[in-house]
């Protein structure tokens, strides 16, 4: 039984751009519609695809496209599993390329500085009930996948790991990076 969590392919968009804080939000917004990069991942992914009985995407564009690279239609598309948000941000003078605001704003969050305290509770929130989620339909199918974000299926990961659930293979933050999670004994499958 495994769940495999899948970075999205990548996004055609203008990464060198200079922005400040209060363009970003536009910016993002523009993200979520771009295309993607069509360009076919590693023949492992397609393995690893392949072999699911269920495969779910959130609800964005870039991870429904990056299936259908794959040659696969989600069995199920949810925001539960979009990426997680980026907190609205003041209007400054710094202008950062988007990866930088990113950056900077995923380690904060992640050191939990930036987010508000029930932010962050809400947003680990949503990672459990996703990891939940994907745990139902692991003893339903055997093997599932989801196509998601790098900071959303780094958030699950963590969730299934403290449901018993270990990282087998993979890992990163890369474009069409994946993990594959299995149960060992004494792991739960709710």
């Amino acid at each position: 039984m495994t769940i495999t969590l899948i970075r999205h392919a990548p996004v055609i968009t203008d990464w060198d751009i200079r922005l400040r804080i209060n363009e970003l939000a536009k910016w993002i917004e523009d993200y979520d519609i771009a295309p993607i990069d069509t360009t076919s991942p590693d023949q492992v992914l397609f393995d690893v695809t392949t072999r699911a009985g269920w495969v779910a995407a959130s609800s964005l564009r870039r991870t429904t496209d990056s299936l259908a690279v794959l040659g696969i239609t989600p069995d199920e598309t949810d925001p539960l599993f979009d990426e997680a948000p980026v907190p609205p941000g003041r209007i400054g003078w710094l202008r950062l390329r988007p990866m930088q605001w990113l950056t900077y704003f995923r380690i904060r969050a992640l050191l939990g500085w930036l987010l508000p305290q029930s932010d962050m509770r809400r947003l680990t929130r949503r990672a459990a009930i996703a990891a939940d989620h994907l745990i139902v339909r692991a003893g339903e199918h055997e093997d599932v996948v989801l196509m998601g974000h790098g900071a959303m299926n780094h958030f699950i990961g963590i969730s299934l790991a403290k449901s018993g659930w270990k990282r087998i293979e993979g890992g990163g933050t890369k474009n069409w990076s994946f993990a594959i999670y299995t149960l060992p004994d004494g792991g739960r499958l709710r």
